[in-house]
């Protein structure tokens, strides 16, 4: 074996000389590759539940963002919209506690 040459799936040593005539989809499966193909599949899977789960957390953020600003300018609203009801109860002469 000559081991200035790197090992390729065609050279490797314990490659079965009986698979060279036969065509690649008729082997036998090599269980690490299988379990490669499992791996990446479930690579991928996850892969895209993770861009859901941003994308959506995302959005969550936006809506509360959204929401926050709601409350500052309620916030700022509150007094307003109170000194205004009290300044037409006076001018208007009604009592609004009944």
């Amino acid at each position: 074996m000559d081991f200035n040459k790197p090992v390729t799936r065609a050279n490797h040593p314990q490659r079965r000389r009986s698979d060279e005539n036969v065509p690649v989809d008729r082997r036998h499966p090599d269980p690490i590759e299988a379990r490669m193909d499992e791996f990446e599949r479930k690579l991928m899977e996850n892969t895209a539940l993770t861009r859901r789960s941003v994308e959506m957390f995302s959005g969550l953020e936006a809506g509360i963002r959204v929401l926050g600003g709601l409350g500052t300018f309620a916030k700022w609203l509150a007094p307003i919209v109170t000194l205004g009801v009290a300044l037409w109860a006076i001018i208007s002469g009604k009592d609004v506690t009944k």
